[in-house]
């Protein structure tokens, strides 16, 4: 049966949420893909606060599935040439459960950043800036898996390098931290972010 047009959309409806999401995602990347830095801070501003908390987890997701069927290629979404089709699946789902480690621990070091310099912005802005750090990355992995090692390795440096910028931009121009600390306090969201990987592998493996 098809859907009523006359019939009011339920805002508190799981899958109009979900829909919801993926609309704006979809807008907030359109804009990002032509200046991923520069239009990092209006396309912030233009999600109110759960919204944006939204677009990053919707981000996230797609950063997962691109490097897990990068992963399933045969190239390993940290640059890694290996596949994980002869994997048992014990070990893949502790692969993925390490994966998912990756945007917690972005997050968190974005978190702690702020806290500390006292920047503006709150925990949906910390997910939207992680999950936009991390969408480059993984169409890199995708896009690797496809055209082979090489290239795969290239368009990671580019991503990574783009997700540096990310991070910096959101400190400075969004959060309002001055750009002689934020510097120092990328270094520190990355460095944050590779203990909680490193911790979880350790747990998890």
């Amino acid at each position: 049966m098809s859907e009523d047009p006359g019939r009011p959309v339920d805002a508190n409806d799981p899958m109009e949420k979900v829909k919801a999401a993926s609309r704006d995602a979809l807008t907030t990347f359109m804009s990002l893909i032509y200046n991923p830095v520069g239009a990092l801070p209006g396309a912030y501003q233009a999600l109110p606060g759960q919204q944006a908390l939204a677009v990053g987890v919707v981000f996230m997701v797609v950063w997962l599935l691109c490097s897990l069927v990068g992963a399933s290629l045969g190239i390993g979404g940290l640059g890694l040439p290996i596949s994980i089709n002869q994997m048992s699946f014990g070990y893949k789902v502790r692969g993925m459960l390490v994966m998912l480690c990756i945007p917690l621990g972005l997050t968190l070091g974005l978190f702690l950043a702020r806290t500390v310099a006292r920047g503006t912005g709150a925990l949906a802005l910390d997910i939207f800036v992680a999950g936009s750090a991390l969408l480059m990355v993984g169409f890199a992995a995708l896009i690797g898996g496809l055209l082979g090692y090489q290239v795969q390795m290239l368009l990671t440096l580019v991503a990574l390098t783009l997700a540096v910028l990310v991070i910096f931009t959101s400190l400075t121009r969004i959060s309002g931290i001055a750009e002689g600390l934020a510097a120092y306090l990328v270094a520190g969201v990355l460095v944050i972010a590779a203990l909680v990987l490193r911790v979880a592998t350790a747990i998890i493996f």
